[in-house]
């Protein structure tokens, strides 16, 4: 399925960034 192909990778990439936000703010 397309569409869910595309939601797995929004969501990946959504998550990289809280990611990267929450490493700005803890020093691991």
């Amino acid at each position: 399925n397309m569409g869910l192909r595309q939601e797995l990778d929004r969501l990946k990439n959504e998550n990289m960034l809280l990611r990267d936000k929450l490493s700005k703010y803890t020093d691991v």
